[in-house]
């Protein structure tokens, strides 16, 4: 008998989730549209997966679409017209960016990231750090 409870120890079962790739429909970053092939949306796993879904939640903007939930797409617009200072809009795109893309748990940190405004468009490039790999994102 173990203490305080009784019974043995070799009795205890420990079991864990297994890993599950990520998943998304194939996506053309051109058309901004599913890619279907033999009527049939093709389905992605792991980094090219993640690849679309990165580049769909930054054209996302948050709350626009009734389809989506809150937490899903970023605030990003609002720093078209500002009059920030080159760091602090890389500073604030980077922030916002952080927080759209951890909401998914695959993403695991944002690299090499910078952004600029040019002609009232944001421009953002970085490389994403995944469970998968990693993939350089340009925006």
């Amino acid at each position: 008998m173990s203490f305080p409870f009784g019974g043995s120890t070799s009795e205890i079962v420990i079991t864990t989730a297994p890993w599950q790739s990520f998943k998304e429909y194939d996506w053309s970053l051109v058309t901004r549209d599913f890619i279907i092939t033999d009527g049939q949306i093709k389905v992605l796993e792991g980094l090219p997966a993640l690849k679309i879904w990165i580049y769909k939640t930054l054209l996302t903007q948050r709350g626009r679409y009734a389809a989506y939930t809150w937490d899903y797409g970023n605030d990003l617009e609002t720093l078209i017209g500002s009059s920030l200072v080159r760091e602090v809009l890389t500073s604030e795109a980077k922030r916002i960016t952080e927080e759209a893309l951890y909401i998914n748990e695959h993403i695991l940190n944002l690299k090499n990231f910078t952004a600029w405004l040019e002609d009232n468009t944001m421009h953002i490039e970085f490389i994403a750090v995944t469970d998968s790999g990693e993939v350089e994102v340009q925006i």
